[in-house]
């Protein structure tokens, strides 16, 4: 959805949205490795976000990246026992310590460019506060109080209006961040087996905070 927008190609590109909340039979997808297949076909001609000088670093980004963190929250939320989340949550917050020391170089994961390793990885940290957190039990630290540079790198994707974006990265979430929640504890009851009622977190009170003055990137 993102690289579509990024791309321009709303008026090109159908898109279809399932329901937040599974049915009688459930349902519920990830952040797969083909959906980078996806991105990469309608990022033709030029691959702005995977450039060729860059491919090696991008591909070892999202291997671990995808691994640890993209599908981490979801090995660790629907863990079916107690060691199997010790052992995720853990490899979920050593790999945000690790992602932490990135951005610092640059303004984004590999540099002063967006690529398809910012792409891949920014749904699961505009998510994290909001679901991941509190839903999956991914609680040894939010991306707001114990991350400041990938805090920061979120937000300049996210309030990023200038022509490198447009508005892509918000455009294509802010409908949903708070929903999220909904859909995410839902799937969580029907895979674990969990009854009794429902209830949803109500916070945080701030689903992404603004950038500060000086904070925000120049075309």
């Amino acid at each position: 959805m993102t690289v579509r927008s990024l791309k321009k190609l709303e008026d090109i590109v159908d898109l279809y949205i399932y329901s937040l909340t599974t049915g009688k039979d459930g349902w519920f997808a990830d952040d797969s490795p083909e959906a980078a297949k996806y991105d990469r076909e309608i990022n033709r001609p030029g691959n702005g976000f995977y450039p060729a000088d860059l491919r090696v670093k991008i591909d070892e980004i999202n291997e671990w990246v995808y691994d640890t963190v993209n599908n981490g929250v979801y090995k660790t939320g629907f863990a079916m026992s107690q060691a199997a989340y010790d052992e995720n949550v853990v490899k979920v917050f050593r790999s945000l310590d690790r992602l932490e020391k990135i951005p610092d170089n640059g303004h984004f994961l590999l540099g002063e460019h967006i690529t398809e390793a910012d792409i891949r990885l920014f749904p699961t940290i505009l998510r994290f506060d909001v679901v991941y957190v509190p839903i999956f039990m991914c609680n040894l630290g939010t991306i707001r109080d114990h991350y400041p540079n990938l805090h920061l790198w979120l937000r300049r994707l996210y309030w990023d209006d200038s022509f490198r974006a447009h508005g892509a990265f918000r455009k294509t979430s802010e409908t949903w961040l708070d929903k999220y929640k909904t859909g995410y504890s839902n799937a969580r009851r029907r895979v674990l087996g969990i009854t009794g009622p429902d209830i949803v977190p109500k916070g945080p009170l701030v689903l992404i905070h603004e950038l500060e003055e000086g904070q925000r990137l120049q075309a």
